[in-house]
């Protein structure tokens, strides 16, 4: 008398006709049984169907492939091309003008700095820019006279800049005008 569970189980590949020991080794991969190393072969194709077909990701060699081809392709059109003389431009020097040789000027940053506090201040746009090019100017009748009175570099510009500090706090404390 048979049993129902007596029917006997496929042991062997799909793919390479290896038989295995047991049943529960072969891998149940679209609709067949594989062995060990045919479903990890079977997953590794896919894998690579993926990343070539469906995502379009080339491989470097195919990519080197392609970039010979074109380089060789804008050779050849190079060579057929005749060789056109292109016209001499002159360019032309925008050269900077500078303010002051040793740089003892108001930079922008300390211009910003200026009209902001004068905003600070209430005052509106226009006049606050009216004002700090009245402060630059007067700096700069102060570098005039501190040339003449200064000799060296560095004391010329610590004396500038303890100059700009003094109008800074001025300004701030509202004394200046």
């Amino acid at each position: 008398m048979e049993s129902k569970y007596s029917h006997t189980l496929k042991t062997t590949c799909d793919k390479c006709d290896k038989d295995v020991r047991r049943f529960k080794f072969l891998k149940k991969m679209n609709g067949g049984r594989f062995c060990k190393k045919c479903a990890s072969k079977k997953r590794l194709e896919h894998r690579e169907f993926l990343k070539r077909e469906v995502c379009h990701i080339k491989k470097r060699k195919d990519m080197e492939k392609e970039w010979e081809k074109k380089r060789k392709e804008k050779e050849k059109w190079i060579k057929l091309m005749p060789k056109i003389e292109k016209p001499d431009i002159k360019s032309v020097r925008i050269n900077k003008v500078k303010i002051s040789s040793l740089g003892l000027f108001i930079t922008k940053i300390e211009r910003f700095v200026l009209y902001k506090k004068l905003i600070g201040k209430g005052l509106d746009g226009r006049t606050a820019k009216e004002r700090v090019t009245k402060l630059c100017n007067q700096m700069e009748l102060i570098t005039d006279k501190l040339r003449n009175e200064v000799k060296t570099k560095e004391e010329l510009d610590k004396r500038f800049r303890e100059e700009f500090g003094k109008m800074c706090m001025e300004l701030e404390s509202g004394e200046l005008r």
